[in-house]
């Protein structure tokens, strides 16, 4: 590739991928690396040898809150005029999905999408970008993608899509730095030290020709310095220009610059030839956003408010975009234009399912509340804790939906005010308050039948239903529920339906009364009328409903669509949710690895009790089987955070568990308290399931001398001492560890030596220790030998693979590195790394490595 250094491979890589698109077969390319690395280089060097391709480009901008579809609105300006027409008025999402697939398709072929800076993306942009890359291999196109993987958090949406993409179809570019080969040839030919030059940009090679090009005396400093240096030789109405682009992220198009700063385009002449400028696409922007950042950092403060004013203006007058208009005017400090157009920019970038930008946007109204009218600062109020609800920021949410109900109850409206507090009530249940949720529910429905009927109490009725579905009252339920599917089809309020539909379904599934269809149509309402929440809330009822019946077959699949529907348009909430019922999944089916893989992430960064509950409760059951030290502490949490609901569905779960590890610690009497109000839930709710999974802990404790007949077989069987029936009953329903439990309660030798084989291979080192003492009082000789010495040194339960991922984050690898070492996806090495960092107790990857050598866990041996 002419031009540059050391990327003749990524080239290569690029030129196969266009011949697959070329042939019909079409790929997405991520060309990856650190800021400054040459990304933006080999992408335009690409394009500048294309011939034939029809060639659209986008941009991510770093806005304080990023403009939603920003990069696919650049496409549109480029695309058909099919494309063009969804972003006429406000775009609806479906729209503008199938939209962007027809361009993929429009002649000429292939078709080359590029997206740069794609780590700053909106959510709404991840939700494109997903659609699209899943449906690429069978168009004649070229996604090609931009981004800095290795500011991406554990959290970051474009994780998912990132972890998700089949090497079949994506092609991987990761940029490595310069050697000190190349930048040595740099420096011979301005006269430099190369030495000085590679020992301070690692053979970035931004910061290398920054440097090179600065030309002074030695290394600058910084590299702010050299970008600063070699922007103060230019002529003063450039540097005016310079200033100017630097407030405005990404690029400014020509319009924008003929409003701020006429003349622009002489001024931009001498920036253009020396390359600190790129006019592209009706658009000037910086080459590198890091000589933007510079120069906008070397601006007084009141030079960057004036600037950031000139834009507003020039964008108020254009009738801009709301969100590029909130942007400026935060940073010009205009109140008054900050309080017109952040709530019309939450709104928009909430109708594209861009949750978090809306959240942002609503909290940066929310800032000046005094600025609002009461009843226009409530419905803030209420749309936010809507934003909260999907981004699953539940305490927030609730605050803010303490916030509307004590502004509607001052305001006096009878339908706001029952609105207010049904939103209380939901935050309520959501926050794990689940008598608070029941009052608000309640003194919605008295607010609002005082009156009068209206499709609002509908919702109120639909509200209490779910929270009785929740409860297992199922009476109650289908009384509540059956109001609000009557009054909700007489003011034909679909979303209502749905909503009703989904909780009395999924109590009749779990009841085993009726079959999943009642919950199926729910989500084809939701769906059909954009109820993104309510339609992944169902999936993840199907999920565990299937889950707790064993089905797990069909809870997978469940969790497939669940899961894929709730990322796509950003359910966060419930994706958390669903990631957890897959490691629940796991934990009965005997991988008890890959639970503590899916549950780990979600017990660092999951701000919600309730999303992390399932997660929480895989944690606490592994680690109480073995032996880990953290068992006792995630007990108590899992106990925390069930207590205060109140409900079957987290009552019963946290008492079993909390009875386990009390039976393995030799106390199980003290956790007789706590079974026997659990013991009372699970009876009332009739689910065999539960019923036996706390009564065969009180009945070990004595406390429960008859076994309940409705339990569950396989637990009725052992409570009645047919350990043999017992575990063949959970070999046909696939549970391992269960089958082990089963078999240790015999006295034949061969039974229980099956039974310690099971518990060695799960790492149940408690289990294998009595089970071995239990041998050795039969007289039998030949015992296995437990876990190999590596695995008793491993005092934190790692996984062999995760010590391997530990060794090479203790030597400083990348996730990105440590995926090409050991021949592994990202995603995989993500899950891994969570997974260390939950099980050593640790914060950062740092923290990580020092915990691990205080344990002795890293020794000298490196990963095969």
């Amino acid at each position: 590739m002419k031009g540059l250094l050391e990327r003749e491979e990524a080239d290569a890589a690029l030129r196969s991928a266009l011949d697959d698109a070329r042939a019909g077969a079409g790929r997405v390319v991520l060309i990856s690396g650190e800021a400054g690395i040459g990304k933006s280089s080999l992408v335009h060097a690409f394009l500048d040898g294309l011939e034939g391709a029809r060639v659209l480009r986008g941009a991510c901008d770093d806005l304080a809150t990023p403009l939603p579809l920003g990069p696919i609105r650049d496409l549109a300006t480029q695309g058909g005029e099919a494309l063009r027409e969804v972003f006429a008025a406000p775009p609806e999402r479906e729209r503008v999905l199938q939209a962007m697939l027809d361009e993929l398709q429009r002649p000429p072929h292939p078709a080359v999408v590029v997206i740069e800076d794609a780590h700053w993306a909106d959510d709404a942009t991840i939700d494109v970008l997903t659609f699209l890359s899943r449906r690429i291999d069978a168009h004649p196109a070229l996604l090609l993608l931009t981004l800095r993987d290795g500011e991406l958090d554990e959290t970051h949406r474009l994780r998912a899509l990132l972890g998700g993409l089949a090497s079949s179809f994506c092609v991987r570019v990761p940029l490595q730095p310069l050697s000190s080969r190349s930048v040595r040839a740099l420096a011979r030919e301005v006269g430099t030290s190369a030495e000085d030059v590679f020992e301070a940009t690692g053979g970035n090679p931004f910061y290398v020709t920054e440097l090179l090009a600065a030309r002074g005396e030695g290394v600058p400093a910084t590299i702010r310095e050299a970008v600063l240096a070699r922007a103060a030789q230019l002529p003063r109405e450039t540097r005016e220009l310079l200033d100017l682009l630097s407030v405005i992220p990404a690029r400014a198009e020509t319009w924008l610059l003929d409003l701020c700063q006429p003349g622009w385009d002489e001024a931009s002449e001498t920036a253009e030839r020396r390359g600190t400028v790129r006019l592209e696409d009706g658009a000037l922007g910086f080459r590198h956003e890091l000589a933007r950042r510079a120069v906008e950092g070397a601006l007084p403060a009141s030079r960057r408010r004036a600037l950031n004013a000139r834009v507003l203006e020039a964008l108020r007058e254009r009738e801009a975009l709301p969100a590029r208009i909130v942007h400026h005017a935060e940073q010009a400090g205009d109140i008054d234009a900050l309080v017109a157009f952040a709530p019309l920019a939450a709104r928009n970038a909430a109708a594209v399912s861009a949750h978090r930008e809306a959240a942002a946007h609503y909290r940066r109204a929310l800032v000046h509340a005094a600025r609002f009218e009461p009843p226009e600062r409530a419905t803030l109020q209420e749309e936010l804790t809507l934003e909260c609800f999907a981004t699953d920021r539940r305490e927030e949410g609730l605050a803010s939906a303490q916030a509307a109900v004590d502004l509607r109850r001052a305001i006096g409206e009878a339908e706001p005010l029952g609105r207010a507090l049904r939103l209380g009530s939901r935050a309520s249940w959501w926050s794990t308050r689940g008598q608070q949720a029941q009052d608000l529910g309640e003194e919605a429905i008295a607010v609002l039948e005082a009156a009068g009927p209206s499709a609002e109490l509908a919702r109120a009725y639909g509200n209490l239903a779910q929270l009785a579905m929740a409860a297992q009252a199922a009476a109650d339920l289908e009384n509540w529920g059956g109001k609000a599917v009557a009054m909700a089809s007489e003011f034909g309020d679909e979303a209502t339906l749905a909503h009703a539909y989904i909780s009395m379904g999924t109590d009749r599934y779990m009841r085993g009364v009726a079959d999943s269809s009642m919950v199926e149509e729910g989500i084809d309402l939701a769906r059909r009328t954009g109820l993104d929440n309510d339609a992944s809330r169902a999936y993840a009822n199907l999920a565990y409903v299937s889950f707790a019946l064993r089905r797990y077959d069909e809870a997978e699949r469940w969790l497939d669509q669940g899961q894929a529907y709730a990322q796509e348009h950003e359910v966060l909430s419930f994706l958390g949710y669903m990631r957890g019922t897959r490691a629940w999944v796991a934990l009965d089916r005997g991988r008890w690895d890959q639970a503590l893989e899916e549950a780990a992430p979600l017990l660092v960064s999951v701000p919600t009790p309730l999303s992390s509950y399932p997660a929480l409760y895989v944690a606490t059951r592994i680690s109480a089987r073995r032996g880990d030290p953290l068992a006792a502490e995630y007990t108590s949490r899992l106990w925390a955070l069930a207590e205060p609901t109140g409900e079957m569905q987290r009552i019963c779960p946290a008492a079993s568990a909390n009875a386990e590890l009390a039976w393995l610690e030799g106390r199980l009497e003290q956790a007789v308290p706590k079974l026997e109000w659990a013991f009372a839930l699970a009876r009332a709710s009739q689910i065999p399931r539960v019923i036996g999974d706390v009564g065969i802990w009180l009945h070990r404790a004595g406390a429960l001398p008859h076994p309940p007949e409705e339990a569950e077989e396989p637990y009725l069987l052992q409570m009645r001492g047919q350990w043999r029936e017992a575990a063949d009953a959970w070999t046909r329903v696939g549970c391992v560890y269960e089958r082990a439990d089963a078999l240790s309660e015999g006295e034949e030798p061969e039974a229980l030596l099956e039974a310690l084989r099971i518990f060695d291979e799960l790492g149940a080192a408690p289990r294998s220790a009595r089970t071995r003492a239990r041998l050795r009082q039969l007289g039998v000789t030949s015992i296995p030998r437990g876990p190999a010495a590596s695995t008793r040194a491993n005092p934190a339960q790692l996984t062999g693979r995760q010590l391997d991922v530990l060794r090479l984050m203790g030597d400083g690898l990348t996730n990105t590195e440590i995926a090409d070492r050991l021949v592994l996806s990202t995603r995989t090495v993500d899950h891994h790394v969570s997974a260390i960092l939950a099980k050593l107790e640790s914060s950062t990857r740092r923290e990580a490595a020092e915990r691990a050598a205080e344990l002795g866990m890293l020794g000298d041996a490196s990963p095969a």
